[in-house]
């Protein structure tokens, strides 16, 4: 299976476009089963649907945006806020305070969002769902080994030390889930933040629409740069800087091996795969 690692020429990869219905958002389950937003309207937004060999089966829900956790248990965010997740085949108002603006669900179970004010004054936070209830406590991180050669260390760049006192998101708008459980933020201003087992480190700043993380530590966003079909994506590449990529979307996810997905502007779907 491809893996993005120490050695890899990017250029041997290139955007495969999937066979798919028209679609607003995109995520992938561990086994690579690809669930997205259509674009058919419906209470609550538009049909999820998720693909099962050849065809696109809808889930009975809703939404503006999907999350996928690794045990392929989905995740979605209504258009009047609500975050929704399905037990059997039954989905439930997971009781988020506030509005929902981002979630994004990991290994063991772990789930993050981010809320916003219900009140309307623009604040946000972060919140984890732990025992069936949301609480803003930040566990300890699991001990995780990375594989593909991708560390998760400082940068030499003295501006992105491990944890400082008082450094923290203080308006956070996009999260994504590490295979340690906890979470990496993009903050209101677009700093990048990774929490640590002591405390918040900065990550270097690269302005993001979106942001995704594979299991195996993979960090991709997609920037704010214009291009033909949304924004292009970027790699976070070898724990220091971002890698700029060809191709465009509006929502990027990655899959197990550290491979991106995008839905376009036009409401296509690709992947990233390795050129035959």
């Amino acid at each position: 299976m491809p893996q993005y690692t120490d050695g890899i020429r990017l250029e041997i990869f290139e955007w495969q476009r999937i066979d798919a219905p028209p679609a607003t958002d995109v995520s992938i389950a561990a086994d690579f089963t690809p669930w997205v937003v259509g674009t058919e309207p419906d209470a609550g937004g538009y049909r999820v649907l998720r693909r099962r060999g050849r065809a696109w089966i809808d889930q009975g829900v809703a939404a503006t945006r999907i999350e996928v956790d690794p045990r392929g248990v989905p995740w979605v965010i209504t258009d009047d806020g609500r975050l929704l997740t399905r037990r059997g085949d039954a989905w439930e108002d997971t009781g988020l305070p506030g509005i929902a603006v981002d979630c994004s669900a990991g290994l063991g179970g772990v789930v993050w969002a981010v809320s916003a004010d219900d009140a309307g004054s623009g604040a946000t936070r972060l919140l984890r769902f732990h025992d069936g209830s949301w609480t803003s406590d930040l566990p300890p991180a699991a001990p995780v080994v990375y594989p593909h050669a991708i560390p998760w260390t400082a940068s030499d760049d003295d501006t992105y030390g491990m944890a400082h006192a008082g450094e923290q998101p203080l308006a956070p708008r996009l999260v994504a889930t590490m295979a340690d459980g906890l979470p990496w933020v993009v903050d209101g201003d677009g700093t990048h933040y990774r929490r640590l087992a002591g405390g918040w480190q900065r990550m270097p700043d690269e302005p993001a629409a979106d942001l995704d993380i594979s299991i195996g530590g993979n960090v991709w966003i997609l920037g704010e740069d214009r291009r033909d079909g949304g924004t292009g994506p970027w790699r976070y590449y070898h724990g220091t800087d971002w890698d700029a990529h060809e191709g465009a979307g509006t929502r990027i996810a990655v899959g197990a091996d550290g491979l991106p997905w995008m839905v376009d502007a036009a409401g296509r779907l690709f992947r990233h795969h390795v050129k035959l």
